[in-house]
């Protein structure tokens, strides 16, 4: 019911301003906190405003020239266009809520002072949603900024299952041992395979895809993350070291270090295709 009187709150264009003095949620995003939100509403509505440009895929900036990063998407350099035409569509000229975490918008903006937020149109759509669903951004968040990834992951699937925007184009597609080449470094992509071996070196683990490690797929996990780590599913836990001979998707950026690696800062990173109903905290 909370959640439905927000909502009203927001569509209904003369309580605009009742909505921003009076909505609050707490909540936290750090990594020892278990994600719950589903949707903008469980978070706080900071803001309400006219969108006056598109700056970039991920950019808008208000008529009162407040600029708002659009949280926990990455549109691939192939769908820049896509995605700024949709966003014009969608959402120039016309009065949309920004939604963060916690209540200081402070807390929640870059390097560049621009808040990252939740964008929800005054007929109640999700932006992010929207974006994702239709393949013009993965689904991708950071340790700090985290809580509406698992959702989006939702929406995800469906775009992949339908081959939808960016999943029709191979090059931007779950990439393998075979296709996380040389090409792949120094970008972000989304990794599917199974863990053959781990090794701990000094302060970290390395979980390594493949039967070369020096080549092959790695993934590493810093000391306080892989001694932290635990996956819980029906009753069952696995530490990392558990996860040989299991299938791992992840996502993140691509580096090189004898061959592709990512290093794993936060639990929606992961997912677990063959555990079902895996729920991850480090």
């Amino acid at each position: 019911m909370k959640h439905l009187k927000k909502h009203i709150r927001f569509v209904v264009a003369a309580a605009f301003a009742v909505c921003v003095l009076f909505t609050s949620t707490s909540s936290r995003a750090d990594l020892n906190y278990k994600p719950i939100q589903t949707t903008p509403f469980d978070l706080t509505l900071t803001a309400v405003g006219v969108v006056d440009k598109i700056l970039k895929p991920d950019a808008i900036r208000l008529q009162n020239g407040k600029v708002y990063k659009i949280d926990n998407i990455r549109v691939p350099p192939p769908f820049n266009d896509a995605a700024v035409q949709f966003l014009e569509e969608t959402i120039l000229n016309k009065k949309v809520g920004f939604y963060i975490v916690g209540e200081d918008p402070m807390a929640r903006s870059d390097r560049f002072g621009h808040t990252l937020a939740h964008i929800v149109t005054e007929d109640g759509s999700w932006v992010q949603a929207q974006m994702v669903s239709r393949g013009l951004a993965w689904a991708v968040g950071s340790p700090k900024s985290r809580d509406l990834v698992l959702p989006l992951f939702k929406y995800e699937d469906l775009a992949r299952s339908e081959a939808l925007g960016l999943w029709a184009d191979p090059n931007l597609a779950i990439r393998d041992n075979d296709t996380i080449d040389l090409q792949t470094y120094n970008s972000f992509q989304i990794y599917q395979g199974k863990v053959t071996t781990y090794k701990v070196i000094d302060s970290f683990l390395f979980l390594n895809f493949g039967s070369n490690p020096q080549t092959d797929f790695t993934m590493t996990f810093n000391d306080r993350a892989f001694k932290s780590f635990r996956l819980v599913t029906k009753g069952q836990q696995f530490l990392l070291t558990h996860l040989v001979g299991k299938t791992i998707r992840v996502r993140g950026w691509v580096e090189e270090n004898g061959g592709p690696m990512m290093t794993i800062e936060y639990p929606e990173q992961l997912e677990f295709p063959d555990i079902p109903d895996a729920v991850i905290m480090f």
